[in-house]
């Protein structure tokens, strides 16, 4: 029996759990800023990790986070 995980399952098992911290993040930070509509941010973490996309850099990742946050705020207020 070979000890060794089939690369497709290896992929999917990373893809799936990326998706499912991601969603856990958001929805962490949105409960922890106690932001009234907390329920949208694991909606698009959750959207956005759910593409079919390679993953991305940090630096990318950072940039869009940053993004994201200055949009929500902008529009919140």
């Amino acid at each position: 029996m070979p000890t060794e995980a089939h690369p497709v399952v290896d992929i999917a098992s990373r893809r799936i759990l990326r998706m499912a911290l991601g969603t856990a993040l958001g929805m962490w930070v949105s409960q922890a800023i106690a932001w009234p509509m907390s329920f949208v941010a694991p909606l698009l973490a959750f959207v956005f990790l759910s593409l079919p996309l390679p993953r991305p850099s940090v630096k990318i990742t950072l940039g869009f986070i940053l993004a994201m946050s200055a949009s929500s705020f902008a529009g919140a207020m």
